[in-house]
């Protein structure tokens, strides 16, 4: 595959949730970094947010999205936020819990909320991303590579 193509996928990847997900929404929501997110969360609270980050539902600290599958191995919550976990996503847990997943919803700062965690509330859409057991960059690899014939 060319790399032109691999281009086209990942940014066909990257921007479709977030097309999809902006459809029915008046507004459309601000893409941000989970690191931004976390960083500066005064500037983000109450606004409608698109981000990525790594997903654990329901372990001993709640339902969480963390910055990196390493900081929820390690329970590092300084690097996560909480989420308000929607019918959608509990109907799609098995395929979302423990995974890099896309996410839209309102951003609620803790300072604001007087929850413990910033917090991500009123989630519209939460898709899946990618799989640390099977990740996009894998799967890119392997299309890259031309299949041998026996």
């Amino acid at each position: 595959m060319s790399r032109a193509c691999r281009c086209l996928v990942i940014v066909v990847s990257n921007l479709f949730p977030l097309l999809n997900m902006a459809q029915g929404q008046s507004e459309v929501p601000h893409q941000v970094s989970f690191i931004q997110l976390i960083a500066e969360p005064a500037k983000f609270d109450g606004k409608l947010i698109f981000v990525t980050a790594f997903l654990g539902l329901d372990p001993p600290d709640g339902n969480m999205l963390y910055l990196h599958k390493e900081d929820y191995d390690n329970g590092i919550l300084l690097n996560a936020v909480g989420i308000e976990v929607s019918k959608q996503m509990w109907a799609d847990r098995e395929k979302l819990d423990l995974s890099y997943v896309n996410v839209v919803g309102v951003f609620r700062s803790r300072e604001n909320s007087h929850n413990r965690y910033d917090q991500i509330t009123n989630v519209s859409n939460c898709t899946l991303k990618s799989q640390p057991s099977n990740p996009i960059r894998k799967k890119l690899h392997n299309l890259r590579r031309p299949e041998t014939k026996p």
